[in-house]
């Protein structure tokens, strides 16, 4: 009876031996997955592993990952800052600064001076008199801000008159500068026409990489 058993067991292992096998067949690959796969991979390519009984098995064939490439630092030479005297034009120099330091890079700050309102002359105020004081205004910060730089930043001074959006974009175009840095937001009478909407208007048409900086929220009380 246990004769009997033994042969019963071997007979099954060996009835599933076949259908491993058949089911490791060429044709049933073929069957399968389509002919010109299975010609496309043959099994006798398939490097094999053995099975405890001593059969060898078609060993699953595993693909390496590609190793991620190495992500290099953009550096920055040439950088155009368009500036104003408010806190988020500060913060956004303060971080290019550090940048330019590192890289021994070349600082432009630009200011930018609109036309004066139509307003002012319905409002009795002279219109020559209020752009004369702006531009002063102006061009004085400018000035004590580059001489506010770390000495060992190279640095220039640039005023023009117009509108932002196109006065930024024709410096850009005119020099060959790296990036465009600039706050998120504006503020005095020079500063809410340079900044805010204009940083939006900036950023869908520059030639070069923006950068706008958003100084962090201070937490009331």
């Amino acid at each position: 009876m246990i004769l009997a058993d033994a042969r019963l067991d071997h007979s099954i292992e060996l009835d599933l031996t076949r259908s491993v096998e058949a089911l490791a067949a060429p044709a049933f690959v073929a069957a399968l997955l389509g002919r010109q796969v299975a010609e496309a991979l043959p099994l006798s390519n398939v490097p094999l592993c053995s099975s405890p009984r001593g059969r060898n098995w078609p060993r699953p064939r595993i693909q390496s990952v590609a190793e991620p490439e190495e992500i290099d630092e953009p550096r920055y030479h040439r950088i155009l800052v368009a500036l104003d005297s408010s806190d988020s034009a500060l913060f956004a120099l303060r971080h290019i600064v550090a940048h330019a330091r590192r890289l021994h890079g070349h600082l432009t700050l630009l200011t930018v001076v609109p036309g004066t309102p139509s307003i002012v002359a319905r409002a009795g105020l002279s219109p020559e008199q209020l752009a004369h004081e702006i531009d002063d205004e102006a061009a004085q910060h400018l000035r004590a801000t580059a001489a506010a730089l770390p000495q060992d930043v190279s640095v220039t001074t640039l005023l023009r008159h117009g509108d932002p959006v196109s006065e930024i974009l024709a410096a850009l175009e005119e020099d060959p500068y790296d990036l465009l840095a600039m706050g998120a937001r504006g503020r005095g009478r020079v500063t809410s026409a340079l900044l805010g909407s204009v940083s939006a208007g900036v950023l869908h048409r520059s030639p070069v990489p923006v950068i706008v900086f958003h100084p962090p929220t201070t937490s009331p009380g």
